[in-house]
């Protein structure tokens, strides 16, 4: 009987290693999860600033045209309405 007690002690002990292991690579690999979870949102964080940075641009290079293209059109009219002498 010391034999099944000794037997089943190491079999209890067994388990309880192996339960630790089994929490200590459960959390390893939620920390491994949390890493990259923070390495993707640093990514992301990167390209949304790249991104507003050229809508930015995009938008100023869109709104100096627009008012080229009023001037030009503003010029044009005014030049329309006024006769040209030729010699002058």
């Amino acid at each position: 009987m010391s034999d099944d007690n000794s037997e089943e002690e190491m079999l209890r002990r067994e388990i309880a290693d192996l339960k630790k292991k089994l929490v200590v690579s459960e959390e390893t690999k939620e920390r491994n999860l949390q890493d990259s979870i923070r390495e993707r949102n640093s990514v992301i964080n990167k390209y949304q600033d790249e991104i507003n940075r050229v809508s930015t641009e995009k938008d100023d290079e869109i709104r100096i045209l627009s008012q080229a293209n009023e001037l030009f059109r503003a010029e044009v009219w005014e030049n329309r309405g006024v006769p040209r002498r030729k010699g002058h």
